[in-house]
This record gives C-alpha cells, sequence and structure tokens, in this order.
C-alpha cells in the first residue's frame, strides 16, 4: 500500500485543511477537543502500538494512526476515519473502526457511526447513508459536558495527590492507576494496564495523561502489504460551498455545521457574503430537511419581502440620511422595484448605501440591503405516503416526544435521541422498511399523538 504523504489522522494534516472543515471557526470546537494533549513525533514514538486505533504493516514498515491518548485525540481520530477511512484497505477500515469504538467507549463518547462501521464495514456504511455522524455526536451537549466533567475531577485527583506529598516543587510525574485510584478507589480498572497503556513519554501530566475505565484491548496491526483500497472509494471530492471554496455543505454534518456557524457568526460576513451563503445553504439544508433559522430563510429567500417591510426599510434609512437631495432616489427605486426584481433592488440599495454613507450603520440603525429586501420563506411541510400509511412532519415531531420509549426500545437510545432532535431529518433518511415502522408507531399510538398536537 502508497502510504508516503496519505492524509489519514490529525497528525497528517500538516495544514489543517480538515480540521478546518470539520470547524470552521476556534469557537466551535468542542472545549475537550481543545485540551487534548498535542503529542509530538517524540511522544508519539514512545507510545505503545495499543495506543492507537490502527498500526499498518507495510513489507515490515510499521505506520501508527488514530491516537486515542486522551478524550480529544480519541475524537478527532474517529472525526478524520470519518472523513479519510476510504482511503484504506477495507481489512484496515474494520480494525480502525473496531478499536475507535473501542476507545469512544472508554472516554464515554457516543459514535454509532463507527460502531456501525465496525460491524458492517465502510462500503456498506455509505451505502445506508444514515445521518448520525461522529462531528454531531462530538459535539453534542451531554457527551461534552461529561467528558469536560471528567476531565476536571481527574485534574483535581492530581492536585490533591501533590497537596497529599506536601506540594512538591513543579510536581512528579504521576501515574494513570494513582489518579484513577484518587477517583474511584484502587479497585478501579484504569489505563496504564495492558488494556490501555499510558505513554511512557516524559511530559507533565495533563488531561491527556488521565485515566479511564477499560473494556476491551485493541488489537491494531493490519498486513496492508501489496493492498490498496477499492479504486470506486478512494477519492472523496467536496462539491458544494456555502461561501466561494469554503464552508463545505455535502454531508448532513456539514450542513448542520454550516447552519449553527451563520447563526453565530454571520454578521462577521459582509452584506453580500450572507446572501451568497444562505441562498447555497438553504437549498442544500431544504434538500436534506434540516430545519434552519429564520434569519438563514430570509437571506437566502428568492422573493420580495412585503410592501410593508420593504416601505419600513426605507423609512429607517430616510431617518438616519443627512443629504435630503438623496432621498427622492430612495423613493424612485422603491416604485421601480416590481420592475427590476428583487436581487437588483437589493443590489441598487446596496450602492445607494454607500452614496449616502449609511453602510456603516448594518445591524445598528438600519438592517442591510438584502434582510431589506428579502423575505422569510415558509419551511415545506413535509408529507409522505407508504401504501396505506400516510404521515406528515408534525405527527413525526410528535412522535419524537411522546414515543421515546418505543423508538429506544425498537432502534436504540442514541437512534432515539437523534430522532427527537430532528424527526424528518432521521426518517427521510432511512430505508423503507424502518419508515413503516414508525408510521406504525405513529398509527399505535394516535391518542397521544393527537393529544400532543391539540
Amino acid at each position: 500500500m502508497q502510504t508516503s504523504g496519505l492524509l489519514l489522522d490529525v497528525y497528517d494534516d500538516y495544514n489543517g485543511d480538515v480540521i478546518r472543515t470539520l470547524f470552521p471557526a476556534f469557537e466551535t470546537v468542542p472545549d475537550f477537543v481543545k485540551q487534548a494533549h498535542a503529542l509530538t513525533s517524540e511522544e508519539r514514538a514512545l507510545l505503545p502500538d495499543d495506543a492507537f486505533a490502527l498500526v499498518l504493516v507495510d513489507e515490515g514498515r510499521s505506520l501508527r494512526k488514530y491516537a486515542c491518548t486522551d478524550p480529544g485525540n480519541t475524537a478527532l481520530s474517529v472525526m478524520y476515519f470519518l472523513e479519510n477511512g476510504h482511503k484504506l484497505p477495507e481489512e484496515a477500515q474494520k480494525v480502525a473502526a473496531e478499536n475507535l469504538s473501542k476507545a469512544c467507549a472508554w472516554y464515554e463518547i457516543g459514535a454509532p457511526e463507527i460502531e456501525k462501521i465496525a460491524l458492517l464495514g465502510w462500503a456498506a456504511q455509505k451505502a445506508i447513508e444514515h445521518p448520525f455522524t461522529a462531528l454531531n455526536l462530538a459535539m453534542s451537549g451531554p457527551t461534552i459536558h461529561e467528558t469536560a466533567h471528567a476531565v476536571g475531577e481527574n485534574n483535581r485527583a492530581i492536585s490533591a495527590i501533590r497537596e497529599s506529598e506536601g506540594g512538591l516543587a513543579g510536581g512528579r510525574p504521576i501515574s494513570g492507576r494513582e489518579v484513577s485510584e484518587a477517583r474511584f478507589g484502587k479497585h478501579a480498572e484504569l489505563a496504564g494496564t495492558d488494556t490501555m497503556p499510558l505513554s511512557k513519554a516524559p511530559v507533565s501530566p495533563t488531561p491527556s495523561k488521565t485515566t479511564v475505565q477499560k473494556s476491551a484491548s485493541m488489537k491494531p496491526h493490519v498486513d496492508v502489504t501489496g493492498k490498496e483500497p477499492k479504486k470506486e472509494a478512494s477519492v472523496r471530492t467536496v462539491t458544494t460551498f456555502a461561501l466561494g471554496d469554503k464552508y463545505p455543505l455535502d454531508s448532513y454534518a456539514q450542513v448542520k455545521a454550516a447552519s449553527a456557524y451563520f447563526d453565530e457568526f454571520g454578521r462577521r460576513f459582509e452584506p453580500e457574503q450572507r446572501r451568497e451563503y444562505c441562498t447555497n445553504l438553504l437549498k442544500r439544508a431544504e434538500a436534506l430537511a434540516i430545519p434552519v433559522s429564520d434569519s438563514v430563510r430570509r437571506y437566502g429567500a428568492e422573493s420580495f419581502a412585503s410592501d410593508e417591510e420593504l416601505k419600513v426599510a426605507c423609512d429607517l434609512r430616510k431617518n438616519i440620511i443627512t443629504n435630503e437631495a438623496l432621498l427622492p432616489l430612495l423613493d424612485r427605486l422603491y416604485e421601480k422595484r416590481a420592475e427590476i426584481g428583487a436581487e437588483m433592488y437589493a443590489a441598487t440599495l446596496a450602492e445607494f448605501d454607500k452614496v449616502a454613507g449609511i453602510n456603516l450603520q448594518y445591524d445598528k440603525d438600519i438592517p442591510d440591503p438584502y434582510y431589506s429586501t428579502f423575505c422569510k420563506q415558509a419551511a415545506e411541510v413535509f408529507s409522505e405516503v407508504i401504501g396505506n400509511e400516510t404521515i406528515t412532519e408534525e405527527t413525526l415531531r410528535a412522535v419524537g416526544k411522546v414515543g421515546t420509549h418505543t423508538l429506544s426500545h425498537t432502534f436504540g437510545k442514541d437512534f432515539a435521541e437523534e430522532f427527537r432532535k430532528d424527526p424528518v431529518g432521521i426518517f427521510k433518511s432511512l430505508p423503507r422498511d424502518q419508515k413503516l415502522v414508525i408510521m406504525r408507531m405513529a398509527s399505535d399510538n394516535t391518542g397521544s399523538v393527537v393529544a400532543l398536537q391539540s
């Protein structure tokens, strides 16, 4: 297998190209990922093989990938595997997935997509096209909260050990066993055993060197001599972006991330960029049945806002324009709106604002030209008919609220939680037979669903 120059994990991503697609801004990176210990090449060399999810053996040479030394490194390894695992031979994909699943259990990181790949193999999992992704799960509130809490508990355990020794200056290296005993008692099963050996690198204790309860041992070695990935799965290219060649929109996770990013940081874009970003985002989100904010819908809309809204936007501008000679131009633009269309109207309004010197007042005294021009599109109402069964978006949302127990029993707890968050998106991604199960589930619970809807 050709491994030279191959980007597989975060330590291959020298320019940060992949990490920027996963997290468009530093603020969107989960805290426990920020706290991950960035292993130097020397530290990685001193780690045992079973601190990695995969060890590729090619003509006697070993290449170790997907470090699992702490929660942050493990989460990043999962994300990079989901982005780049298709570059590996099938056996290596399955071994990496199995070991990453074990590592996620160590740190209580939910990653059902990894478990599915471990069971089915990469190609089968891609065929399912299920919306669960490591990015969504690693960024989910409870998982981050629990992991951050565990990191804090380990740090407090380290401090307690040092204080009990009289506060030695600089401290001595503290073993994983000592931290685990301080947290869980002497009978706790922990890293530092043969199951998950700790790094022998002479670095000071950090959150990355904390302990976890073991569940299963790593068996990461795969001989890939002469083996290559299937050609049809060897290339993944991004084809859709929100803005220029940035903010990819190909996957379910990317669209969710782009939507959340705009809601939080959209004001940092210029008005023209907001328009382009949301136009592309809205089209992709609607294709995947992903809900987006009213702001995204307005910037991405195709039609004029109501006459009343357009008039209010003009009146707000008149209130702050100091050159009264420009006011008739604004009135004329408003009168010609139907002739020139919404896109030209917004572009002309933008030029007017620059001439009037009020373009620096956007988001303060006046809305920007595109928010002033376009209407908020109503979300399409979803419904689907299969045979004699019919279900609507409203019913799906009700099932997500009142049928959690049944969903958990039938499909699993993780599925039920994701379904509750995005019932339409999850439903649309399911095979026909599973859709029918949910549709009949809604019929069986008609009384509860109707009561909730009313």
